[in-house]
């Protein structure tokens, strides 16, 4: 399927109905670090003295991350709170996911509908399968000796933060990530365990943000 970190996440956020659950700040949080990094991996953005720069041109198959891309170039060289506080608006937020759903919708996994009597908005209900692929994916990297990717683990820690990576992985399944993604930490030169730290400053700054 190849599908990118931010389709997978969104994807496994959607309910049956095509809305994502429990809508809080530090979902808001997760989706923004899926897109960042994305760009990160990307070799599109660098991140550099705490601070967000474009390095390359945004390609044709990442449309979907247009706004990201626009708005880190727009103020760079930008904080990571910058971009959160810019995707905490709702406004902004919508765009977003409209855009990735959207890719989700010509890539197969999801099929798009017009939800709401007065004030009509976009509903994305997945494909099962699609979501099953992404489970799948995971539980070969972390339970079958599979080589963990930057993009798995990242997706492992956003869905772990929103509670959400217990539809794809038992508790005895969840412990053994932990004891991974903790591994990985005691290694800072590892471009992973680089990748990592930077999705863990997104976490901490949803936190403390929910928090005010």
């Amino acid at each position: 399927m190849g599908l990118s970190l931010s389709q997978s996440y969104l994807l496994c956020m959607l309910n049956k109905r095509g809305k994502i659950s429990g809508w809080n700040t530090e979902k808001a949080a997760c989706l923004t670090a899926s897109c960042v990094i994305e760009l990160l991996l990307d070799q599109k953005l660098c991140y550099e003295k705490k601070r967000w720069k474009v390095v390359g041109e945004l390609p044709e198959d990442r449309i979907y991350l247009l706004s990201v891309f626009e708005c880190i170039k727009a103020k760079q060289p930008i904080r990571t709170q910058k971009i959160l506080d810019y995707y905490f608006s709702g406004k902004h937020m919508r765009l977003l996911t409209d855009a990735i759903g959207e890719s989700l919708a010509a890539a197969g996994c999801v099929q798009k509908k017009k939800i709401g009597i007065f004030r009509k908005r976009n509903a994305f209900m997945p494909d099962a399968k699609a979501v099953e692929s992404i489970g799948l994916q995971l539980r070969t990297e972390y339970l079958e000796e599979g080589k963990l990717t930057a993009a798995g683990v990242v997706l492992a820690v956003l869905l772990d933060k929103c509670g959400d990576l217990k539809r794809f992985f038992t508790s005895h399944g969840r412990r053994i990530i932990k004891k991974r993604l903790k591994e990985i930490r005691r290694i800072p030169q590892d471009v992973v365990a680089r990748v990592l730290e930077v999705a863990d400053a997104f976490l901490s700054l949803s936190t403390v943000d929910a928090r005010q």
